[in-house]
């Protein structure tokens, strides 16, 4: 889980969730922005390499992002599948990246797999000692 600002953290996390069918299947990199509803909110990312090892992930992707310093959104997209060795990113948010953004990650060979945030029905996040959950399911049933 990444925080922006002058807080900026990363903190390990884990993710369980339930997804419409077909919303995620063959993911193996996942980000998810469960608070925003525009790019300039933005203030918490999770990112997620599908099936690995906590050792693997700060290894491949975590330990870049360290070394990188600052990092815009483009640059973190970029880490990611790099540091996966995967040139989709499955992204569920409220909002899509800028065109720039998008244009971008393509010319270095990523592509950003846009899906709806409602797509994600139920999610219990677990971050280092905190643990949050996410009903969409309840609040669908309401």
């Amino acid at each position: 889980m990444l925080t922006a600002g002058e807080q900026s953290s990363i903190a390990r996390a884990t993710l369980h969730a339930q997804v419409l069918e077909g919303q995620a299947d063959g993911s193996t990199a996942v980000v998810v922005d469960f608070d925003s509803s525009r790019p300039a909110e933005l203030r918490r990312l999770l990112i997620l390499g599908v099936g690995l090892s906590p050792q693997s992930f700060h290894d491949g992707v975590t330990s870049r992002l360290i070394g990188s310093g600052d990092c815009d959104l483009e640059r973190l997209i970029a880490v990611l599948a790099s540091g996966l060795g995967t040139r989709r990113i499955h992204w569920f948010a409220r909002w899509t990246p800028s065109e720039a953004v998008l244009v971008n990650l393509r010319a270095q060979g990523v592509t950003l797999v846009p899906k709806p945030l409602e797509a994600i029905l139920r999610a219990a996040l677990v971050i280092e000692r905190s643990f949050e959950t996410w009903d969409r399911a309840a609040e669908l049933a309401a």
